[in-house]
Order: structure tokens, then sequence, then C-alpha cells
């Protein structure tokens, strides 16, 4: 700014203006000239520059708020997709869509607030992630990256990787983990898809193990319904046969034994297929309306990988030996084809086990 003075004082010492135009009105008119100038001058030197086009967006201002889904009873308990938003404050340090949509995660997963556990929403993480982080750096639960599906370079998709191990406490749990990841993520703009990865890089919850998230043209997860068939199986119980079926959702375990109670369609109970179980469920369910519950990796309520247990939450008539054992390996037979699920335990709404000539496995 001084220079600048300067400057035009020495600029007008040094060219003198003629007599004949050193009259006051016209040194009025240069005073008010250079007084303009050096306005511009200060309005310049005061103003920001505009930011660089390298410089990472904000995308709110601090003190926004973001959305995190959790579950609710009872609403979650047989639809695993029905997920719902609490909202949260985002801290000033969080300005781009990643910092963001990381932030929200995290308060997923750290669950409800006391008040809201009151209002019957739940976490189904609580508790099923392992103490070690298998990602190198720092500790933490999960890595983000957006515009990626695994490794894979692709716009609108956003990849969630585990870095510790997510314990599946039930086959409908899984579901409920993915829809709260999925729901919290596409709330942000950009996100349009969401894949979720276990701590090895392999699809969570995929009990096929066929890693069907990783494929962007997945639209259904295909599963077999083993039914007995007359006349094979009335005296031979381990005679089964198979028929397809499409899953919508990665629930396939829970899918497919729905769709083994549902029974065989018309044409292939045309063709002889059936199944004791078919309208053999009565009375009121004690699983908030469903027929059954599955709890993975677990024996009864003992830990155990590879077993399934079936829960009946109806009431189960006596099948007679015959129809037992078919009913036990239609059941066996259409969840033990999920890889994950070596060996199924069965038992009834109150606690024991099916068909007890035979007991529990």
């Amino acid at each position: 700014m001084r220079s600048f003075i300067a400057q035009l004082a020495t600029h007008r010492s040094a060219h003198p203006a003629p007599t004949s135009q050193r009259a006051p009105g016209m040194r009025m008119a240069a005073l008010s000239l250079m007084l303009s100038a050096l306005a511009l001058l200060v309005s310049a030197c005061g103003s920001t520059p505009p930011p660089s086009s390298n410089t990472t967006p904000t995308v709110s201002p601090s003190g926004s708020m973001v959305k995190v889904y959790f579950t609710r009873h009872p609403d979650s308990d047989n639809d695993p997709t029905k997920v719902f938003a609490l909202t949260r404050t985002v801290p000033a340090t969080a300005a781009t869509i990643h910092d963001r949509a990381t932030y929200a995660l995290e308060q997923m997963l750290a669950g409800p607030s006391q008040a809201e556990r009151a209002q019957n929403y739940y976490n189904p993480f609580d508790g099923q992630l392992a103490l070690q982080s298998y990602c190198s750096g720092p500790f933490r639960d999960f890595d983000l990256t957006l515009d990626h599906r695994g490794a894979q370079a692709e716009t609108g998709a956003a990849t969630l990787q585990f870095c510790r191990r997510v314990d599946i406490p039930g086959e409908l749990a899984g579901p409920r983990m993915s829809a709260m990841v999925s729901s919290t993520l596409l709330q942000f703009p950009g996100i349009t898809k969401v894949v979720i990865l276990n701590y090895q890089g392999n699809c969570f919850d995929d009990l096929q193990g066929a890693n069907a998230c990783l494929n962007a043209q997945q639209t259904g997860y295909a599963v077999k319904v083993f039914f007995s068939r007359h006349p094979d199986s009335d005296s031979a119980p381990t005679k089964l046969f198979p028929v397809a079926r499409t899953s919508p959702t990665l629930s396939v375990a829970t899918y497919a034994l729905s769709q083994l109670i549902a029974g065989p369609t018309a044409a292939e109970t045309a063709q002889g297929l059936y199944t004791p179980l078919q309208g053999a469920l009565k009375g009121a369910s004690t699983c908030g309306g469903a027929d059954f519950a599955i709890t993975l990796n677990a024996d009864r309520d003992q830990p155990q990988t590879g077993t399934a247990t079936l829960r009946f939450c109806r009431d189960a008539p006596g099948f007679g030996d015959t129809g037992a054992a078919i009913v036990r390996n239609e059941i066996t037979s259409t969840m033990t084809q999920f890889p994950t699920i070596q060996k199924v335990v069965i038992i009834y709404k109150d606690g024991s086990c099916f068909d007890d000539l035979i007991g529990c496995p």
C-alpha cells in the first residue's frame, strides 16, 4: 500500500500538470481519483481468493445432520429389511462425503442411545465384532472405498470392508446388518449401490460362498428346496428331490426353508412331490409371527461353528416315525446345501428336541 502511494506521489512530482490545469477544481478531481484507486486496492487486499479446483469440496456446513439406520422391535423381527433412521450431528471435521459416510457408519456400529433403546431401537452388531482388527495400520472397524465394487472401479458403488470379524448370531441378523449399512450409506449423494465385505474380502453374510455381491449383474440367489415324492419316499425317507427357487435376498436358508414349509407348487404336486410340513404348523407364533427361527453357528444355546439350530415357533404335530424322518431329512438337506452349514439341530418351540425318539443329533 505504501509503495502504491509513493508511486503516485513520484508520478505527480515527475510530471507536474501545466499551470493552466492546476486550478483548484482539477486538483480536487485528481485527489478524488487517487482516493478511488486506494479504495479499490484496499478492497482487493482484504478479499479471500476463490478456492482452487483441487480443494476438497465440503458437502455441508458444520453442525449438519446425517441419518443412522437401526432395527426396531417388533417391526424388524420378521422383516429384516425394515430399518429406521435416527439423526446424528456431524462434527465440523467431517467435510467430505467420505468423512460424513464414515462418521455415520461409526455411529451405526456404536448403536442407539439409551433413550433410543427405550423406544425399542436395537443394534444387531452389539457384541458381534471380534477384538482383533485385520486391517494394517491403526485399529479400526472397517474401511470405506467410494466408487469401487470391491477392488474394481465402479462409479456410484461404495464398498465397506470390515476390518474385524463380525459374528452373525441368526440367519435374519445378517440381512438386518446389511440393511442398516446400505440404508446409512445410500443417503449420501453419489452413492447408488453398496457392497459389504467381511474381513477376508468375501461377500458379507454369503451362505452360498459365491461372492455374488461382487457381480454387478446379480439379481437373485439360486437355492434348492428338497421335497419328498410319492411313491419313492413313502418307505424310503432318505429319497429326496430338489426343486429350484430364487431367493430375493441373502437370507437364503430362511427363504429356502420357508419354501419347504409352504410346500410344492401345483405343478410340482402333480408330479408327486410333497412334504409333511405343508400346512402342519399351527397356533400362535413365539417369534412375532414367524414359523421358525434359525440360529447359525450354534447347537441350541451353545456356540458351535458350522451348526445351525432350527427352532419351530408354532406347534408342530407328531409326524409318526416315517413322517418325522422325512421332515428331518428335508430340513437337513435344504439347509446343508449352504457351505457354512454342516449340521442341523431341530427343536420345538419349547426348546425340546424334535422327534424325541431320535433326540437331538
